[in-house]
């Protein structure tokens, strides 16, 4: 677990030069609103390239990040079998249920969240899903932090790759878990009012780095706000090689984390979220991922009275609510 006290501005100096954008093309036709039914929708983006696509915004090639290093905000994610508090507990106080397979680590004190995992392997280079924004947000005046992430877990830990939101809109994070310093925002990229989805992919580049790429889209499946798409350097030891491909673990969850005490009758709530058409990519095809799906292995959920999960062979429908 991972608290904030400190943020400190991380400034990209880049030289200017000219370079031609891939094109981006969504699979949902753009004059139609994207339709989250039980089934594949996808992208075919430079996020599926080894280059990124670069942004010469002259506002944020001076301001790019902050990066967080030390701890007073937490985020669900622990290392992999670590408990901070044990499971017959951890039943007791937070109402832990095993969905699938068993936990991979508990937590007391982050407020309502489910996890999902695959199985650790080196079959999927990838993993890709629509998150569809929530609908309903109120963090209580910065009393709570809303996340919606996928994420990458190697040997030792996880690395979070997703959005929050602390009340000004959902923005780009990474957390390397356990990592001192290894929280980093970027609100620069904050969704614009009219995003109604993110288009996520995730993917371990080498052993220390990973490529975490999002573009918002409205209603009519444009794309609005600036596309998020580079290469994170992460801590090493953690990803490693077997026969040229990275073995990892692929996750996704929603949480809504206190920054103080967690007091689970706040009236804070995150509804009407779905993270959809999740995804694996297997180096030929993209391959269903989904809780029902033998591409899970373990999947959870904490405090249950305070959060709805359902799920098809695609997508997850959830809704936090702490009262």
């Amino acid at each position: 677990m991972l608290h904030i006290k400190k943020w400190i501005p991380v400034y990209l100096f880049v030289f200017t030069f000219s370079l031609a954008l891939m094109p981006v093309s969504f699979a949902f036709d753009s004059t139609e609103a994207p339709t989250f039914s039980d089934g594949p929708i996808r992208v075919s983006t430079a996020c599926e390239q080894d280059s990124a696509v670069i942004s010469n915004d002259i506002a944020l090639m001076n301001y790019d990040g902050e990066t967080v290093a030390d701890d007073t905000i937490k985020t669900p994610t622990c290392i992999i079998n670590e408990t901070s508090t044990p499971l017959s507990i951890a039943r007791l106080i937070d109402n832990v249920v095993v969905i699938k397979g068993s936990t991979l680590f508990t937590e007391t004190g982050v407020g309502a969240h489910y996890y999902a995992f695959s199985g650790y392997s080196n079959s999927y280079s990838e993993a890709f899903a629509n998150i569809k924004l929530p609908t309903g947000f109120n963090n209580n005046n910065g009393a709570r932090n809303g996340y919606i992430a996928l994420g990458i877990t190697g040997s030792l830990h996880g690395i979070d790759l997703g959005l929050r939101n602390t009340g000004s809109g959902w923005h780009p994070c990474v957390y390397d878990v356990g990592v001192s310093g290894g929280f980093t925002t970027f609100t620069a990229y904050t969704a614009p009012s009219t995003a109604t989805n993110a288009i996520m992919t995730v993917k371990p580049v080498n052993t220390t780095t990973v490529h975490l790429y999002i573009q918002f889209v409205n209603a009519s499946g444009n794309n609005v706000g600036l596309a998020f798409d580079r290469d994170i350097s992460i801590s090493s030891g953690n990803l490693v090689s077997s026969n040229n491909k990275i073995m990892c673990r692929y996750y996704r969850f929603a949480s809504l984390v206190p920054v103080g005490t967690d007091n689970q009758s706040d009236g804070t709530y995150m509804t009407g979220g779905q993270i959809t058409n999740c995804q694996l990519y297997n180096g030929s095809n993209y391959v269903s991922w989904g809780i029902s799906t033998a591409r899970v292995t373990n999947a959870w959920k904490v405090s249950s009275s305070k959060i709805s999960l359902s799920y098809t062979t695609y997508n997850d429908i959830f809704a936090i609510q702490h009262s």
